[in-house]
């Protein structure tokens, strides 16, 4: 029921891709860049394994290059 909500008002305001688990994503990669360590980072978002914790932020950071080169290109 919440996950209908956010996809619908996500749709509303024009924003593709988000989700619920947008949150789950967003949280860790806010709490690492303001930076708490991997390990406090997990604690934090219930993460039992580094390895999946990192691969949620790789994907953050990779998406964040990917925006920033878009931009640069779309003038």
């Amino acid at each position: 029921m919440l996950a209908t909500a956010i996809t619908k008002l996500a749709e509303k305001l024009g924003i593709e891709g988000m989700s619920s688990h947008s949150f789950r994503r967003s949280a860790p990669t806010v709490a690492h860049q303001a930076g708490l360590n991997l390990r406090e980072v997990a604690e934090i978002s219930g993460h039992r394994s580094l390895a999946a914790l990192e691969r949620y932020l790789d994907q953050d950071a990779a998406r964040e290059k990917a925006e920033a080169a878009r931009s640069l290109l779309v003038r």
